[in-house]
């Protein structure tokens, strides 16, 4: 079994609500989590403006293997939803 080796970090925080929020990151990702910090809201997440949204429920998390350098938070009711993303590349 080889061991997959990660040169880069990039941390994001804060919350979406009304208005969703774009996070363009440094360098194209190898390795994504977005863990919503809600305790009563969904958040909503893609990967580019075509396709249609996952949704996490509150407290949960997503982890993948996945190459961008765009992501896309937005709260389906319009509520403040915290979330953390951690990319590694």
């Amino acid at each position: 079994m080889g061991q997959t080796t990660y040169s880069n970090q990039e941390i994001n925080e804060g919350s979406v609500s009304t208005v969703p929020v774009t996070i363009t990151l440094a360098r194209k990702s190898r390795a994504i989590e977005i863990i919503n910090d809600s305790t009563a809201d969904n958040l909503q997440y893609k990967f580019n403006s075509s396709e249609g949204y996952g949704i996490l429920k509150p407290g949960e998390a997503v982890s993948m293997d996945f190459i961008t350098n765009t992501i896309l938070l937005d709260s389906p009711t319009n509520n403040s939803v915290s979330y953390r993303t951690r990319v590694l590349g």
